[in-house]
């Protein structure tokens, strides 16, 4: 049985403060695996803090949290997500002090959190699916967890 051509949406939200009781910005991300990731992607290119700092008379930005990272995130968030339940969506949660990625998915069956933290391994929910993003043109072929700063 394939899952759905059209995706379970995907939430993002970026506050104002610390928590989600007062927002900036909130959008649904809706469409298929590619336009969900283009999306969550720009969302957060929109509403992450740039640091500066002068370097031989030249101001130089940063984003606050590597791209690299965010986009690794993102790739691990749909690639794990479940596919079944569209009751289920991922969400992205841009506060002035962290980002917050959620995932209703799962570790595969027999994996605690010890053991992945200790042996990280990959195994999405729908290969099928997720295949083809990481070897896209949209996103390439991704490290995984272990690349990923916590």
């Amino acid at each position: 049985m394939a899952a759905p051509l059209q995706d379970s949406p995907s939430r993002a939200n970026a506050a104002l403060g610390r928590d989600l009781r007062t927002f900036r910005d909130q959008t649904v991300c809706e469409g298929n695996l590619f336009e969900q990731y283009d999306a969550i992607i720009n969302f957060c290119q929109k509403h992450m803090f740039l640091a500066g700092t002068m370097e031989t008379g030249q101001r130089i930005d940063t984003l606050t949290v590597p791209f690299l990272a965010i986009r690794e995130t993102v790739l691990n968030m749909l690639a794990h997500r479940s596919w079944w339940d569209e009751s289920e969506s991922l969400s992205v949660a841009i506060f002035d002090d962290r980002i917050e990625f959620t995932n209703p998915g799962h570790f595969p069956i027999g994996t605690s959190v010890e053991d992945f933290i200790e042996t990280p391994r990959s195994k999405p929910q729908n290969p099928d699916r997720i295949l083809p993003m990481f070897f896209s043109a949209v996103a390439g072929w991704s490290p995984g967890a272990a690349e990923s700063p916590t």
